[in-house]
């Protein structure tokens, strides 16, 4: 039987970089994710990865290039909300067991 590796669609990422006293460069990427983006826009411009002071990476939600002037439109999408990890007393308190089996099939 053929095994069928089925990913998730790429997204497009603007990953800014920001230099001292300069201006920055924008690179739109497709990724799956965020850290994906910036780890491409490395591998496309290794001498930014070095000298840029920052890297930030934003998901876009819509982009227009004009070919002809070499002008273009992005607007950046929402941040996604962060998944909240559980801290170690609610792990060990079992605050997310919060429902049992009964073994004898009664309630």
């Amino acid at each position: 039987m053929k095994r069928i590796e089925i990913s998730p669609a790429p997204d497009l990422y603007e990953v800014e970089f920001a230099f001292e006293r300069q201006l920055g460069i924008s690179v739109l990427v497709p990724a799956t994710c965020a850290l994906g983006a910036k780890l491409k826009a490395w591998r496309l411009f290794p001498e930014h990865k070095r000298n840029a002071s920052r890297t930030t990476v934003h998901n876009v939600e819509y982009a227009e290039i004009d070919w002809q002037t070499g002008r273009t439109i992005v607007v950046k999408g929402q941040r996604r909300p962060r998944l909240i990890a559980p801290s170690s007393s609610e792990l060990e308190e079992g605050f997310f067991n919060d429902w049992s089996v009964n073994e004898e099939g009664t309630e």
